[in-house]
């Protein structure tokens, strides 16, 4: 019975691992893909600037732009979440033995001094 739940959970385990590995290699080529089609996006996109409004408009528009959306994602990452600050730390009560002690200890001092009564 336990071997069978051990291959059971073994199993499972396998199966989500060969899921995760999966997701993530075509994930991986997605990127890939998707910086090979921006690259040949800036190309296109430079060549029908360059023949309407020259090389040098056309390199400072492409800069200009991919600029700004580098400053948008750095702006998204960071208005991201951030860890809250840690709680102040939170004083531990005394237990009542220790409030009776100290209170032995004063009342024992007081009356060595001849003050008694004087807690």
């Amino acid at each position: 019975m336990l071997k069978g739940l051990l291959t059971d959970v073994q199993v499972t385990v396998e199966r989500t691992a060969r899921r995760a590995v999966r997701s993530a290699v075509l994930g991986a080529f997605a990127a890939l893909f998707a910086l090979i089609a921006l690259g040949f996006l800036t190309a296109a996109g430079f060549i029908a600037l360059m023949v309407e409004y020259g090389p040098v408009a056309a390199a400072l528009t492409l800069g200009i732009g991919y600029l700004v959306l580098a400053a948008l994602f750095l702006v998204a990452m960071a208005s991201g979440r951030t860890a809250p600050p840690p709680p102040p730390p939170v004083e531990k009560p005394r237990p009542p033995l220790a409030d009776a002690f100290l209170l032995g200890m004063e009342a024992g001092r007081g009356f060595a001094r001849g003050r008694r009564g004087d807690l």
